[in-house]
């Protein structure tokens, strides 16, 4: 299933490398592969919330940074939008740093080497 995971992440990732070759009139279409990025994202991390118990405390660390950003994301550009107009470019970029962000989790979650594996079945058994 991780893999899976990657492989759609990398495609959508590609798709908005490609769309950003258009100019101007590709920032429409990143952003609307941003939007599905993100749904497959929370989707992605809720799985791999709700299959905690791996034992890793370097994958939980990484996962709740995750959610503090999301949850940050949302709390506080959504009350800077209420004093800023023009906040668009921010939550932009900011939506997309997270994105990069779970997406190197993702990564190494998919490809963690069975010696880190093993190393986390050992020290919580």
């Amino acid at each position: 299933m991780r893999i899976f995971d990657f492989i759609g992440q990398t495609f959508m990732f590609l798709l908005a490398l490609l769309c950003l070759l258009m100019g101007g009139e590709g920032l429409v279409f990143i952003a609307f592969i941003q939007f599905f990025i993100g749904v497959w994202q929370l989707i992605s991390a809720i799985m791999t919330t709700a299959g905690s118990d791996h034992g890793d405390p370097i994958r939980t660390l990484m996962i709740r940074i995750y959610w503090g950003a999301v949850i940050g994301y949302f709390a506080i550009l959504t009350a800077l939008g209420l004093l800023m107009k023009d906040l668009a470019i921010f939550w932009f970029f900011c939506a997309w740093l997270i994105a990069i962000y779970y997406y190197v989790l993702v990564i190494r979650i998919a490809f963690a080497s069975k010696k880190e594996k093993s190393n986390a079945e050992i020290f919580h058994t």
